[in-house]
């Protein structure tokens, strides 16, 4: 269900070089924090980014993203969306239960999509 440190390597290598101590603890934190897969997603995000694992929130986003699409997930949310929710979550003003709500709102399964 979470991404294991080398498909996070594999996705960011053209994007920013992660702290790969704090990337490896950010993959165990998300496994703890999502429950089922519609949670990876907004795990992820929260755990990469409050153990700063990439200088660059781009990267993160690139994760999401990727992780969600390798479990037929699709995120909605624009980048400028998931930017400003970011910062809020690296400020603390996000917390993960509300984080998961915004991601609820904004990912679904790819097959609804395709139909």
């Amino acid at each position: 269900m979470i991404p294991t440190t080398e498909d996070v390597l594999a996705w960011t290598q053209a994007l920013a070089t992660p702290r790969l101590p704090a990337l490896r603890f950010a993959l165990r934190e998300a496994e703890h924090l999502a429950v089922d897969p519609f949670e990876v997603p907004p795990a992820l995000f929260y755990a990469l980014l409050r153990n700063r694992v990439f200088s660059s929130d781009i990267a993160v986003i690139c994760v999401v993203r990727c992780a969600a699409e390798a479990l037929d997930l699709v995120v909605a949310a624009d980048d400028a969306t998931l930017l400003g929710w970011a910062v809020h979550v690296v400020e603390g003003g996000l917390t993960l239960d509300r984080l998961k709500e915004h991601f609820g709102q904004e990912s679904f399964p790819l097959g609804e999509i395709l139909s």
